[in-house]
């Protein structure tokens, strides 16, 4: 026997009674639809905004190993410490 026998006839009934009323199907549809697709929206805008150092890097930098900054001082050429940022 096949899992779907004793849901034969009332498909059928459903299949044939959307069919009659396009219109009101289509709004079932969409009154279950919009609300799904705004919960879902919510919670992936919520998830991605909170975004740890170590995940934001390869956003900052690219391809590259490291981000140098070069800061001139006044007074001529001289040798400029090397400072390291809190984000590494």
């Amino acid at each position: 026997m096949r899992w779907f026998t004793g849901w034969r006839l009332p498909l059928r009934v459903a299949r044939r009674d959307a069919a009659r009323a396009r219109g009101r199907s289509l709004l079932v549809v969409v009154m279950i639809a919009l609300p799904v697709l705004a919960v879902t929206a919510a919670v992936v805008a919520q998830r991605t905004s909170d975004v740890s150092t170590v995940e934001s890097l390869d956003r900052h930098l690219g391809a590259a190993q490291a981000r140098v900054r070069v800061e001139s001082l006044t007074g001529g050429p001289t040798t400029c410490p090397v400072v390291q940022n809190a984000d590494a």
